[in-house]
């Protein structure tokens, strides 16, 4: 499956596969005020999972499970205090302090194609 290109907010992870998931491409991704970035079982030789050029607005520092870095790379990871935790060698990409909400909405316009206003409401 080769999902990419998609806004989604909110969730437990970004990428997720259990009960045998294999051949997941998840890239090219905005996920917002997840709690980490992937929680992906073992797979057979030739059906790996791939996660990268993703923009990750995590609320917690644990990317979660880790890749292997020619399976993971290019990933932009924001998390509160602008660090992840140790343990994840080669996760992947850049940490930074989470964005603004605007900064998110903003980067959630331009992947999907410029959207009309859209107005925040806490």
């Amino acid at each position: 499956y080769k999902t990419h290109d998609n806004f989604f907010v909110y969730g437990w992870q970004a990428m997720k596969t259990d009960f045998g998931g294999h051949d997941n491409h998840h890239y090219d991704n905005i996920y917002a005020y997840v709690d980490h970035a992937l929680g992906v079982d073992p797979t057979l030789p030739g059906h790996e999972q791939y996660f990268y050029g993703n923009y990750v607005v995590m609320q917690g520092e644990q990317v979660g499970t880790c890749l292997p870095q020619k399976q993971m790379y290019g990933n932009r990871y924001f998390t509160p205090s602008g660090k992840l935790q140790e343990g994840c060698q080669g996760f992947g990409g850049q940490v930074s302090t989470t964005p603004s909400d605007a900064d998110i909405l903003t980067q959630a316009k331009m992947k999907l194609g410029g959207l009309p206003d859209i107005s925040l409401v806490i």
